[in-house]
């Protein structure tokens, strides 16, 4: 399906502008009701997060995002992770990776991540960094020592449950390690 240019922002002079009082509203809402329902979807929570990026201050670019997300949750509705019986694993294994200067405006970098325990997902993120790295070393060093904070409150909600484990922390960067 070819879209139009009004419904992909292209060459639209007034792409940064803001939105008036009654459009913010309704933008802020069904944001975060798409924030809501992303929760559980992997693979949408990195458009959730630029969309969000307009809570405050809402703009044309930040509506257009928002009804391409909507339109491909509506286009995909279902997604259901199944968890099969294994062995109680050893560790808990994780990923991180990010992208320097992702982010065109601030020139800040995401960092992205994924927990597993064997082969169950138990948590992903997709977060903007909240420094801007002089060099994708450096935003790979930030998104894999996020990615370990998020693995040691893991790792110590299970030593509550009388449960050791060891963690396991992973990137493709080799500046990051």
């Amino acid at each position: 399906m070819v879209r139009s240019r009004e419904e992909t922002g292209k060459n639209d002079p007034l792409i940064e502008e803001l939105l008036d009082a009654p459009e913010a509203a309704i933008f802020q809402k069904a944001a975060g009701g798409a924030l809501y329902f992303v929760l559980d979807r992997i693979e949408s929570q990195f458009a959730s997060k630029v969309v969000m990026q307009d809570m405050a201050k809402p703009r044309r670019i930040g509506l257009l995002r928002l009804k391409r997300l909507v339109r491909y949750l509506k286009g995909n509705p279902r997604m259901s992770y199944k968890y099969e019986y294994q062995v109680m694993p050893k560790q808990i294994t994780g990923w991180a990776d990010s992208d320097h200067a992702g982010c065109k405006d601030t020139r800040k970098a995401t960092s992205c991540g994924i927990e597993q325990l064997g082969v169950h997902v138990l948590h992903t993120y997709s977060v903007t960094q909240e420094v801007v790295a002089l060099s994708s070393g450096e935003a790979e060093f930030y998104a894999l020592s996020t990615l370990v904070g998020h693995m040691l409150f893991t790792k110590n909600m299970f030593e509550e449950l009388d449960v050791m484990l060891m963690i396991e922390a992973w990137t493709d960067s080799s500046a990051g390690k």
